[in-house]
């Protein structure tokens, strides 16, 4: 450790500011330290780390400084996640107090006050100011590599504003996506260029994903030794002192193109209400703590799923063999039962270590079709189908009962040709089908929560603030002009309030934004130690329980509840420490797919140059307007420099634009035609232009999105 690290860190525990002599004993500093120590001193205060306080120095901010794990952010801002799990969660950091941290730096940061977010709570309280982040340091630099594209000598990086990299001479590969490392210090390269391919290449997105997030599908040789010994079906013994489930129709309703099958679903129609099992992969048999497999389980945090591939938190050995809840295969599981009434009330929840053999494997689309009678199935599996809907329909009447919000947006699918390329990017389709497994898993999770408190065992809690109320009041203006304001009235931030929003907004034209702006609204959904609410579900507790083949918190809750219900206790864990790198790397896989994702949008586009669009208005920068393409889900931006003959600037609620010289107006939710310009690969965003923008008189293009369908 340098000189340098020691005093920072001497200064940030030390419980008042102290002199440099207290400074130079208190590190027990050689002669020749002691004579560096002024240097040292003087350049943090220079760099604004320390104060001087009556002759005493201090680290600036010391009451609120704090370490954590930097994520960086399109736009050059960020968030922070603090080593040490806080009620607040991540903290964002504004543009200009980054500090040059990158993602997945560690820095030191100092809490500072946010703007007023205003109003009050859900719950009546004062909501006040949000804290928010500077960076002070860069305690250590990530060891990601900086991917980018070469040009000119330079590595220009993607998805990124910061300044670019100098190749050395003669390096070559002009115009191919490439990866550098840095130094420490994060000024030099300490390894040569690596190339991984050509911009247009299919392959090269996924590389470079998992060159920037250190994703890989090969695992340690002691955790592929601990798989390799496992059987491909469970052992007679195994099934000793289980229940036995193997009569009970079974099935299994997951993507056409999923690999592993953690969750499955019997239900049965009973006097006065229902009896619904919800049997999940008993993997805490096979995976037992401090194993090489729970060790890289607990680094992975989750499997990661990107576009044709998935980088699974688990062996296949396990997530797609023994662990994967196959049809007409016998596998271990543990199985909440519960007892419904009906009106979807849970009354008694049971659970149980069991066994299953499941009668089907279903996709959404198959389970749809069944459902709807374009296909045919057994009767046992049509009947539970049916019956699973109706479950699905009461038991999501009773949380919107509870304030959840249904906030449930179509994402952009992406479709691929033989040769690897995004032919179409098409809306996804929501189906009955996936509203049968959703309900039943959050019911499943709920009780599995409110079991674990009864049981005062410890676990890691699904948490979810409440949003930002300045947010949420910024759109009072827009949900007035789209006639909405009746429904608004009282304070936003109350899920009820949102509710009745959204239900008033159904089959407006403005629907799929006004729910896009309050999803903007929130905060993200995180890991906790504590018991803290879950604001979009409306939930006072809640966990992740249904997915222990992906998710390692899921994993802890089996081994703990387990261990509560029938005496096998697992060892204890740092859960802070777990909730803070599980919340970590589930947003580095979110963040990783998003990349993706978009890098294949932004392929499909470039092969569309002067095409025209029919668009959305999302929203407005002080540069131009973020749009959404209606029918392939895809944003990009409409620069206002781009418009010829006018002049167009934000109005000052920023929900509309207007025309110096046109009198034109835009505003948010507007319908639009836009044509594709450019196609920035760098960045990762498109670039349109407004057609029909009138040069000179007022009045939209179109007609605005306030009318109905």
């Amino acid at each position: 450790m340098t000189l340098r690290e020691r005093v920072r860190d001497f200064l940030a525990e030390a419980p008042q500011p102290c002199t440099r002599s207290q400074v130079a004993a208190g590190l027990g500093l050689s002669p020749r330290e002691r004579k560096a120590l002024e240097g040292v001193l003087e350049a943090f205060q220079r760099e604004g780390l320390v104060e001087w306080v009556h002759r005493r120095y201090r680290l600036a901010g010391a009451r609120g400084t704090f370490t954590g794990l930097f994520h960086a952010a399109r736009g050059g801002f960020g968030f922070i996640t603090p080593d040490h799990s806080r009620a607040e969660g991540d903290l964002f950091v504004p543009a200009r107090e980054t500090g040059g941290a990158l993602e997945g730096d560690r820095v030191l940061a100092q809490e500072v006050p946010g703007r007023p977010r205003g109003g009050r709570g859900a719950h009546g309280r004062e909501v006040g100011v949000r804290p928010e982040a500077r960076v002070l340091e860069v305690v250590e630099r990530s060891a990601r590599p900086v991917v980018g594209i070469v040009q000119g000598g330079l590595l220009l990086p993607m998805g990124s504003s910061r300044a670019p990299i100098a190749l050395p001479r003669g390096t070559g590969a002009e115009g191919m996506v490439a990866s550098v490392e840095l130094e420490s210090g994060g000024a030099a390269l300490s390894v040569g260029l690596r190339v991984l391919g050509p911009l247009d290449d299919p392959r090269t997105p996924v590389l470079a994903a998992e060159t920037r997030y250190g994703l890989t599908q090969t695992f340690p040789e002691a955790a592929e030794r601990e798989a390799a010994i496992l059987p491909e079906d469970p052992d007679p013994s195994d099934l000793q002192e289980r229940k036995d489930f193997r009569s009970l129709p079974t099935v299994t309703i997951d993507p056409e193109d999923a690999k592993d099958f953690d969750d499955a679903i019997s239900v049965r129609k009973e006097s006065g209400g229902w009896r619904l099992w919800v049997h999940i992969a008993d993997v805490a048999h096979y995976v037992k703590p401090d194993s090489a497999l729970d060790a890289e389980a607990r680094r992975r945090g989750n499997s990661t799923y990107l576009p044709g591939t998935v980088y699974p938190m688990l062996p296949h050995a396990l997530s797609s063999g023994l662990c994967s809840l196959k049809p007409r295969r016998d596998r271990l599981t543990l199985t909440a039962e519960l007892e419904l009434d009906d009106d979807g009330r849970v009354r008694l929840a049971r659970f149980h270590r069991g066994v299953i053999h499941s009668s089907a494997r279903l996709s959404y689309e198959q389970a749809q079709a069944v459902l709807e009678g374009r296909e045919s199935a057994p009767p046992e599996v049509a009947s539970l189908l049916e019956a699973a809907l109706e479950i699905s329909r009461r038991l999501f009447q009773r949380r919107l009962a509870l304030g959840t919000l249904d906030l449930d947006l179509p994402e952009a699918g992406l479709r691929f040709g033989l040769s690897g390329r995004v032919e179409e990017v098409l809306p996804s389709m929501r189906l009955a089908s996936h509203r049968i497994v959703e309900e039943a898993m959050l019911a499943c999770n709920r009780a599995v929560a409110a079991e674990c408190l009864r049981l005062r065992t410890a676990i890691l809690f699904r948490v979810h603030d409440e949003p930002n109320a300045e947010k949420l009041e910024a759109l009072r203006p827009l949900l007035n002009t789209l006639g909405l304001g009746e429904a608004s009235r009282g304070d936003l931030s109350d899920p009820f309030t949102l509710q009745r929003v959204l239900a008033k907004s159904e089959g407006h034209r403005a629907a799929k934004l006004v729910a896009y702006l309050i999803l903007r609204a929130m905060a993200q959904a995180r890991y906790h130690a504590a018991v803290l609410p879950h604001f979009g579900l409306g939930f006072a507790h809640y966990c992740h329980f249904t997915s222990p083949i992906r998710r390692y918190p899921d994993l802890l809750v089996h081994r703990n509840l387990a261990g509560a219900l029938w005496g096998s206790p697992a060892p204890g864990a740092d859960l802070e420490a777990l909730a803070v790198h599980c919340s970590a790397t589930e947003r580095a896989s979110d963040q990783a797919e998003r990349e993706v994702v978009a890098w294949f949008q932004m392929a499909f586009l470039a092969d569309r140059l002067g095409e025209t669009f029919d668009a959305v208005v999302l929203g407005f920068t002080r540069f131009g307007a973020r749009v959404e393409l209606v029918e392939h889900l895809i944003e990009g931006i409409c620069p206002f420099n781009a418009v010829e003959g006018d002049f167009i600037t934000v109005d000052g609620d920023g929900l509309s634009a207007r025309g110096r010289y046109s009198g034109a107006v835009l505003t948010v939710g507007d319908e639009v035609l836009v044509r594709l310009m450019r196609v920035d690969r760098l960045m990762g965003e498109a670039h349109f232009l407004l057609e029909g923008w009138p040069a000179e008189g007022g009045g939209r293009r179109k007609k605005k999105t306030g009318g109905r369908r």
